[in-house]
C-alpha cells in the first residue's frame, strides 16, 4: 500500500487521517500532517466474531525489485530457495510447516516461489523454524545490490499540494 501523500510505500500500519476535509491513508510521517480519523486496519487484520485471521505478507509490488526493507532489516534475494531447501532438510512437508508455524499452506508456496514476500515477523519465525537465515541488515548489503528505493512514477498529492504545519495550541 502506498501513501496517499508522498508515495512512498507503507510498511506496517497505515494511517487514516483528515487533510483540508480530504480522508487519507497515509504513512506515519505525513499522519503528523493531518487530524486523526482513525488507524486502518486491512480486512484481514480486523475482528471477525467467528475467527480471528492472521496478518498476512503483502503482494510484491515490483518483482524486479532484488531486496524489499523492512524496519532495519531486508529480504535477502533468493529467500524463496532458501526457505524450501530449509523445509526438505528438516523433512517437513507444506502441511506440516504450515502447521508448525500457524500459515496456510498457499502462503508457503508463495513465499518459496517468490510470489509473496513475507512480512518482518513472518520472516522471523521461517528463521527460526527452518533454522535458516532470511533477513539481512541493509548495512551489510553489497554495494550495487538494489534496495528498496521508492522511485514515484505517478504523481502523488505530496507533489501538487503545500502542506502546512498545524499551530500547537
Amino acid at each position: 500500500m502506498d501513501c496517499e501523500v508522498c508515495g512512498r510505500q507503507i510498511f506496517g500500519r497505515a494511517f487514516s487521517v483528515v487533510i483540508d476535509s480530504a480522508k487519507l491513508l497515509v504513512c506515519f510521517e505525513c499522519s503528523k500532517s493531518g487530524s486523526p480519523s482513525r488507524r486502518y486496519e486491512p480486512e484481514t487484520q480486523r475482528a471477525s466474531t467467528k475467527r480471528v485471521t492472521p496478518a498476512r505478507p503483502q503482494m510484491r509490488v515490483q518483482p524486479s525489485q532484488q531486496r524489499l526493507m523492512f524496519d532495519d532489516s531486508v529480504v535477502v534475494e533468493g529467500y524463496g530457495k532458501r526457505i524450501r531447501r530449509g523445509r526438505e532438510k528438516l523433512g517437513l512437508t507444506h502441511l506440516e510447516l504450515s502447521r508448525k508455524i500457524g500459515e496456510k499452506i498457499s502462503l508457503l508456496q508463495k513465499l518459496e516461489t517468490e510470489k509473496m514476500t513475507p512480512e518482518l515477523a513472518l520472516a522471523k519465525k521461517l528463521e527460526n523454524t527452518l533454522r535458516i537465515k532470511i533477513l539481512d541488515s541493509p548495512t551489510t548489503a553489497q554495494v550495487g545490490e538494489e534496495v528498496n528505493a521508492h522511485k514515484p512514477t505517478d504523481l502523488t498529492l505530496g507533489d501538487v499540494v503545500v502542506v502546512q504545519k498545524r499551530d500547537e495550541r
